[in-house]
């Protein structure tokens, strides 16, 4: 759905069906590359796919793009805030360890 209604966010008229069986073939595809995180690999299926459905290549390209950024690298934004947190609080904690031979 959330593909879906980026599609229509950006002016395109496809039918539901059309755009799920586009995601699901996009994350198959995704799923059996050997590139990480299916990067490229899910945004041209999914593309190519949105336009074999009826969409604009501008747009299933726009529609695609968004929805990553949604779905992929907008939660891995907390993620990296967390692990430069920890990592902070791991390396002053070894500073002050004595079982790390560092000052008390």
């Amino acid at each position: 759905m959330t593909l879906w209604c980026v599609v229509r966010a950006v002016g395109m008229t496809l039918y539901p069906a059309g755009v799920f069986v586009s995601f699901v073939l996009a994350s198959v595809v995704a799923t059996l590359s050997p590139v990480p995180l299916g990067l490229g690999t899910f945004e041209g299926t999914c593309m190519a796919m949105l336009h074999l459905m009826g969409g604009g290549v501008e747009g299933s390209l726009a529609a695609t793009l968004i929805l990553r950024g949604f779905t992929l690298w907008l939660p891995m934004l907390p993620g990296l805030w967390m692990i430069r947190r920890e990592g902070r609080q791991s390396g002053d904690n070894s500073k002050h360890s004595p079982a790390t031979g560092g000052s008390v």
